[in-house]
């Protein structure tokens, strides 16, 4: 059975006076998907989840949120929304739970369940004891999940959530993470964005990689490690290193696209897609031990997801 689309956007652009901030940015997201944005500050990434919630209107392009677009249908689609935007904004002098009870008004919580769905949200994020306590005498973290609370109090159907992870300690992030794990498996469609890209790669079905306003690649993680897997590199480690610093003497041969010392004890040699992998080492090993180098281990560069994006940009 085919799952349907949530999110919808098709050759979205939007400028600010000269300066473009999106170029024809198009993806979807599918009922129960979580995806991954990711990209360097000023990517775009907040202006998007700005489109994709109508907060900016004058854009080229069209976003469909379940197949509507917010001119037709815009009450509908807040409703099934939360938001959690990069900078949280509440009123200080409120409590915890004070903010939960009007937030959850303006959501339209039926009353006779709403004190039962805070108390919930509370729970989860280990918030019972700070219900109340006055917004201002927070934490910066301890605000962070109070963002994240009213993003999900009112069980939306799609949720967007800008760095969700920001300012939270080990604890707070692994409980923020098995909250979107668990509403990942009750069908509700996330995209969020994170500089912390091994929380994207735990938690994400696709990613989406924007750069300077144009997306990069998007898709399945696996599928990016496959577009680039004959691209891995070796690390040559080194019990004997003469060399202080890079030898840019050796010749790139046999499919070696480039090759950097690290940390004064091993040699990391990158490969392009048709490199003669066996040829291209022992070639390399028989130039270092000319330099005097004496050879400990010849191991794999293993890639994360960090390395990928890098190399995706163009910036590794």
């Amino acid at each position: 059975m085919r799952k349907k689309t949530s999110i919808k956007i098709k050759n979205v652009s939007k400028n600010y006076g000269e300066e473009t901030a999106l170029k024809n940015v198009s993806f979807e997201v599918k009922k129960g998907e979580i995806l991954g944005y990711i990209g360097p500050n000023g990517a775009g990434k907040t202006t998007t989840m700005k489109i994709i919630l109508n907060l900016i209107k004058d854009y080229d392009g069209n976003v469909q949120i379940n197949g509507k677009e917010y001119y037709n249908d815009k009450l509908d689609i807040y409703k099934k929304i939360g938001y959690l935007p990069q900078n949280m904004s509440f009123h200080k002098w409120r409590t915890v739970y004070d903010t939960l009870v009007l937030l959850g008004k303006l959501s339209n919580i039926d009353s006779k369940y709403l004190n039962t769905r805070i108390e919930e949200v509370l729970a989860k994020l280990n918030l019972i004891n700070k219900k109340n306590k006055k917004i201002k005498s927070l934490s910066g973290g301890m605000v962070q999940k109070v963002g994240v609370a009213q993003a999900i109090l009112h069980k939306p159907e799609i949720l967007v959530l800008d760095e969700p992870f920001n300012g939270l300690d080990p604890e707070s992030r692994y409980k923020v993470k098995n909250i979107l794990t668990d509403l990942k498996e009750i069908g509700t469609t996330i995209i969020f964005s994170s500089h912390i890209l091994s929380d994207i790669e735990e938690l994400t079905d696709f990613i989406a990689i924007l750069d300077e306003g144009k997306l990069k690649y998007c898709g399945n993680i696996s599928k990016l490690y496959k577009k680039v897997e004959k691209e891995n590199g070796v690390r040559v480690n080194l019990s004997y290193n003469p060399i202080n610093t890079n030898d840019n003497n050796i010749p790139l041969k046999y499919g070696i696209k480039n090759y950097y010392l690290y940390k004064n004890n091993s040699f990391v040699l990158e490969f392009s897609k048709n490199s003669q992998y066996n040829e291209a080492i022992n070639y390399f090993i028989k130039e270092l031990l000319k330099r005097k180098c004496k050879i400990k281990s010849i191991i794999p560069e293993v890639w994360n997801l960090e390395t990928l994006y890098n190399k995706t940009i163009n910036r590794g």
